[in-house]
């Protein structure tokens, strides 16, 4: 259901797409939160029309440009019929707090002028292209989409025994970015592509490496999110040769030490991704991450995988999720590792 409300949407800066996602189908989005089977699917049933689907032909520009998205985005910044999606996802303002929209409607029409910093902080540059580049992940995460039991597709009512039944078995391909980088030249100097998976880790498409030489021909940095399991030495001394130390980062999700590690994150094997993270450390790449969420299994664990992180070379972060089942969920950590918000949800 939609309904009126100021939204702040990091998808626009003024009239203008900011960012692009791609699903792994080809289906073309504003963000990643518009993924594939999700509630918007229902709200905006147009977003799985060919026509906003790389297959047919069109350019992302084109495909921004048709009349289904121009009315989107001016519902965006009007607050019009605002899809439940982008309410729970952009109702906050991206500037720490500050209800900078709301001091800039001037005649009940939104004045962007003002709006420039804190678009340019959330991205850092003028295009950013986030993808969904497979259907493949090697984990078995309980919380992810992949893994829900008895998941609704919200646009067909169908319902799936787990979520990754409900996938079309096929993926980007390296002629599509081909095409993508020869249409969108700003791209090349001034954006970025995020390997960011909803669906999929991007490290298993069979032709990664050869898309990330097709980006990093047009000079475009790479960032990556990952796991990094069941990959071999050959494949990561041949991707950070590929990449970039200077511009491009890899962000590797591993919640536990040797004995932990796999306990949320299913079939995640340790000594594959400590063995992936030296390697990016040797080449030179200073800003790669360890971002380590904190569960009840792992909490003691957190000091010592900081000293591990230093001893490699790779920056760590420490995640305090809010994704919880309810006040009793099994795998919550004590009151100290929990976001505030989750702490007022459940009046903890």
């Amino acid at each position: 259901m939609k309904k009126n409300q100021t939204i702040y949407p990091k998808c626009l800066f003024k009239d203008t797409p900011k960012a692009a996602y791609l699903t792994h189908d080809g289906y073309v989005r504003p963000c990643c939160y518009a993924h594939r089977h999700n509630k918007i699917e229902k709200d905006e049933p147009w977003m799985v029309e060919l026509r906003h689907n790389l297959r047919s032909g069109n350019s992302l520009e084109k495909i921004f440009s048709t009349p289904e998205y121009k009315d989107f985005f001016e519902r965006m910044k009007n607050g019009k019929d605002i899809p439940r999606r982008c309410i729970e996802v952009c109702s906050k303002p991206q500037d720490k707090g500050v209800d900078s929209r709301k001091e800039k409607t001037i005649n009940g029409k939104l004045d962007w002028s003002r709006e420039e910093a804190i678009y340019v902080d959330e991205y850092r540059v003028p295009k950013k292209l986030q993808v969904d580049v497979t259907h493949r992940c090697s984990l078995a995460c309980s919380k992810c989409n992949r893994f829900i039991d008895e998941f609704k597709d919200h646009l067909s009512g169908l319902i799936y025994k787990t979520g990754h039944q409900v996938l079309n078995k096929v993926e980007l391909s390296i002629e599509d970015f081909e095409k993508i980088f020869e249409e969108n030249s700003v791209l090349h100097t001034q954006g970025d592509v995020d390997f960011t998976g909803t669906w999929s880790d991007a490290i298993y498409h069979p032709d990664f490496l050869a898309i990330c030489r097709v980006i990093k021909k047009h000079g475009t940095s790479i960032n990556i999110s990952t796991n990094g399991s069941r990959r071999t030495k050959q494949f990561w001394e041949e991707l950070f040769d590929i990449l970039d130390p200077q511009l491009d980062t890899i962000v590797f999700g591993m919640d536990g030490l040797k004995d932990t590690a796999d306990m949320y994150r299913k079939f995640c094997l340790y000594d594959d991704v400590v063995t992936a993270m030296k390697i990016g450390a040797e080449k030179g790449f200073k800003n790669n991450k360890w971002s380590f969420i904190v569960f009840n299994f792992n909490q003691h664990q957190t000091a010592e995988a900081q000293k591990i992180a230093d001893d490699i070379g790779i920056k760590f972060e420490l995640v305090k999720s809010h994704r919880w089942d309810g006040p009793d969920d099994p795998l919550m950590p004590s009151k100290e590792w929990l976001p505030q918000s989750v702490i007022e949800e459940y009046n903890l």
